[in-house]
Formats: C-alpha cells, structure tokens, sequence
C-alpha cells in the first residue's frame, strides 16, 4: 500500500505539481467506532507479573498521544483543539476524542482550555499531554499547573511545530484513511 499521501506522490514520483492545500481527505472513508477504551489485567507468573493493557475493539493498545494544538480563537481566527489518539498492534490508529477549545478570554486566559484537558486526561487516565508550541511558550506551564491544582500529575511536552499544519495533517492522515485503518469515535465532531 501507498503510505504517501496521493499530493505527495504526484510530486515526488509522477512529476506533477500538486500541493497539499490540495488534499481531499474523505471523511466517509473513516471507520466509525462506539467503544470506550478497556483496561483488562493481564495475568502472569507471579502476582508481580501482572500488568494492565488498554484495549479498543478487540485489539490491543501500543501507543496513545494526547496532543494540544492551541489557537485564540479570537476575531474568528483558528479554534484550539486537543486530541487524544491510540493506536493497536495492527497499527489502526483510533480518533478517541476531540475536543474543541473555548476561545481565550481577558480574565481567565487559557485557563478554561486547560481545565478541559484536564478533565480528558482525568476521564481518560492520561499521563502524557504534548502542547504545540505556536501561541505562547509557556503553555505547558500552564496546563502543569492546571493539573497540579487537581492533584493530578501530567507530564508536559512542549513541541515546536516545523512542517506546514495542512500538509501535517495530510501526510499523516490520508494514507490512514485510505488503507481504511483509520477509526474515528463517534463522540467526535
């Protein structure tokens, strides 16, 4: 299978120009999925052995990212999102939630956004939260604090972004849908 996106291979291999802005990523490929992430005890040897798995659909969970990407969403500008991703031994990759962001306000800055983060990694148990570090650098402090507040424990990653948004979200996302290995929660937008 092509793990290009089709912009990109026509660039690259076939010598047309062709632009990720250009991208269709056809959401009714997506598989839809209801479930809600299983935590099952594994058992071993000695009680010592024993661990915890996550499990979705039946397979079991290798990875999961929680990404912040932070935005104003002031003058109708970009709306910040976070997203919470896993993906299974059979490398499908899982759209578990979504979340769109409240705008950010004079009083209470980001506060709100990182509250309702907060409130996922809670719901989700969630340790690891990365913030895209685009609109202010000390974000990952905030969103620390925030955690702290509640008497939960985060470990913050702060990330620069270097490709372009569009063509991130391209390369990564259409030869999921494409290969039908991308699961989208229906608890997403």
């Amino acid at each position: 299978i092509n793990q290009n996106p089709t912009w990109k291979w026509n660039s690259q291999y076939l010598l047309i120009p062709d632009s990720p802005q250009e991208a269709l990523i056809d959401s009714n490929m997506c598989l839809r999925y209801n479930t809600e992430i299983k935590n099952i005890k594994v058992f071993g040897a000695t009680d010592a052995e024993n661990t915890w798995e996550l499990w979705i659909n039946e397979n079991s969970i290798t990875d999961v990212s929680a990404y912040w990407d932070p935005a104003s969403g002031l003058k109708g500008r970009d709306a910040s999102t976070f997203a919470v991703v896993y993906k299974d031994k059979l490398n499908n990759v899982y759209l578990h939630r979504l979340l769109i962001l409240p705008p950010i306000s004079e009083i209470d800055g980001f506060r709100p956004q990182c509250d309702a983060i907060v409130n996922v990694c809670e719901e989700l148990g969630l340790a690891r939260v990365t913030v895209e570090r685009s609109v202010n650098p000390t974000l990952h402090t905030e969103l620390n604090s925030a955690a702290k507040k509640r008497n939960r424990w985060l470990h913050v990653i702060s990330e620069p972004r270097s490709r372009n948004k569009t063509e991130f979200i391209a390369s990564a996302l259409e030869p999921l849908i494409k290969s039908r290995r991308f699961y989208v929660h229906n608890s997403v937008p």
